[in-house]
């Protein structure tokens, strides 16, 4: 039994999380007067302590369940991340639940479920393992879309999100089964050493090719990137405003990171069919998102689309497949969740304060009533339009330098003029917020919203200045993790 505790060890906040699950779901069952007061204050506790766990593992490179599994330096930084956003992400439900009708004791289960299912994928080394960590976030994410039952919406978004996950998981296990058919492996390494061999001894690439296309469409599909982004502004509309934040955020971040591994680590010798596949959608992304954002007047459809543009940029880097263009994504990646992230924080505030912002002109004159929310509000949209001198800007001038560094000129050209389309929006819904006649209906006493929110609105500020005048701190841990990944 000693012998097989160490392979345990690099799956010690996992094993931890659902422990944690297991004891929220006792709690819950007993139908006790506040349990759900109790799991509510529970959740992020346990999901900090879990952060805990991972920063007290080793950090070197670490294989366990033969070779399945891995703590590497991207793991690291990655879980980091996505317990902190979670943890944020946990306290905001809990603040707007009873504003929402979401007094459910299986949304803080279902999150850390999410949660468990992130980090496994985020340390993946098998294509099985990859699959149910996909899967199990996926069907977490599902059943939050559509656990209000009694709002219409979230019911129709809950179908459609179920509909085009199920789409994505066949394309996903259809490329994958040719890859396993290929070389009989489902180990990362055996079968990138095995498709380095069919090209070395010049065999038939056609099955590896179409299972190549096949699992990019899928990523793709997970990611909503265009084309396959349209289920995206549905979804966010139809769901509560709790879950739309979670969907919106760490999610992508763990797909994301799974699929920069399984593209540096699985396929790195058929990067001259991936590379072109990703540009392309890259490309797609930025036109199609910029375009769509310009039609909207809802924030969450306005933000969906945002989104499919980000996205686009953060293909972008992945597609130069060198240390500085997957750092640079990387970075932008943390840059964007943080900045949406903030954006959320503040339409909660909002929620709890009693009114219900849906459109850029719910936001009229907001400015003169809460200087705060307004303050927050407007530096995560000049954020996101990449406007000087935010993180956006930043993240973006990365991306930019790597495609320049790879003398890909006329896409460098294309990301900017999108950027500079894309800034159009950004700034009609600053007019809105900011220089618009406020209208009677916020003048109107609201409820006290106590000081959790606006404390993590004034950390999330305080996070972004930091970034301002330390740039380069962070590109190094990118630059690093990026190195770790790719040698």
């Amino acid at each position: 039994m000693l012998s097989t505790i160490p392979d345990f060890l690099p799956a010690t906040a996992e094993i931890f999380i659902l422990f944690s699950i297991l004891l929220l779901m006792l709690i819950g069952v007993c139908k006790l007067d506040k349990s759900i007061d109790i799991l509510d204050y529970l959740a992020p506790c346990l999901t900090l302590c879990t952060l805990i766990v991972v920063f007290l593992l080793p950090q070197n490179n670490i294989y366990t369940f033969s070779g399945s599994y891995i703590n590497d330096q991207l793991a690291f930084v990655s879980k980091i991340f996505l317990l902190l956003a979670n943890v944020i992400v946990l306290i905001l439900s809990k603040s707007v639940h009873k504003h929402e009708n979401l007094k459910i004791f299986e949304i803080p289960v279902l999150i850390l479920f999410a949660t468990l299912g992130m980090m496994m994928m985020i340390s993946s080394s098998d294509i099985i393992i990859a699959f149910i960590s996909l899967e199990l976030t996926s069907l977490s994410l599902y059943i939050l879309t559509a656990i209000d039952r009694n709002y219409k919406p979230a019911s129709e978004a809950g179908i459609k999100y179920f509909t085009y996950g199920a789409i994505s998981t066949a394309f996903f296990l259809f490329g994958l089964s040719f890859l396993y058919g290929i070389t009989g492996s489902t180990h990362f390494d055996h079968i990138a050493n095995d498709l380095s061999s069919i090209l070395v001894n010049k065999e038939d690439t056609t099955l590896a090719i179409i299972g190549i296309i096949f699992i990019t469409i899928s990523f793709m599909f997970k990611l909503a990137a265009a084309p396959f982004h349209y289920w995206l502004p549905d979804v966010y509309q139809g769901t509560k405003l709790t879950i739309t934040t979670l969907i919106a955020t760490t999610p992508k971040f763990a797909i994301f990171v799974l699929y920069v591994r399984f593209l540096t680590q699985v396929l790195p010798a058929f990067s001259y069919i991936w590379k072109p596949l990703v540009l392309t959608f890259a490309i797609l992304s930025l036109f199609f998102g910029t375009l769509g954002a310009l039609q909207q007047k809802n924030i969450k459809r306005f933000l969906a689309y945002s989104g499919t543009m980000n996205i686009g940029f953060v293909l972008l880097g992945v597609a130069q497949f060198t240390t500085t263009g997957i750092a640079a994504a990387g970075f932008y990646m943390f840059m964007y969740l943080l900045t949406l992230i903030g954006i959320f924080a503040s339409l909660m505030y909002m929620k709890k304060k009693g009114f219900n912002i849906q459109t850029f002109d719910d936001l009229t004159g907001m400015s003169e009533q809460y200087p705060l929310l307004s303050f927050s509000f407007c530096i995560g949209i000049i954020s996101l339009a990449g406007l000087p001198p935010l993180p956006g800007f930043i993240a973006k001038a990365y991306v930019l330098y790597s495609l320049l560094l790879e003398e890909h000129y006329l896409i460098a050209i294309v990301a900017v003029l999108t950027t500079v389309i894309a800034t159009a929006y950004y700034l009609n819904l600053l007019k809105s917020l900011m220089i618009d006649a406020l209208q009677t209906v916020y003048r109107q006493p609201a409820r006290q919203t106590g000081y959790t929110i606006k404390l993590i609105i004034m950390s999330l500020i305080s996070l972004v200045l930091i970034i301002i005048f330390t740039p380069n701190v962070w590109m190094k841990i990118a630059t690093k993790t990026a190195i770790d990944l790719l040698h």
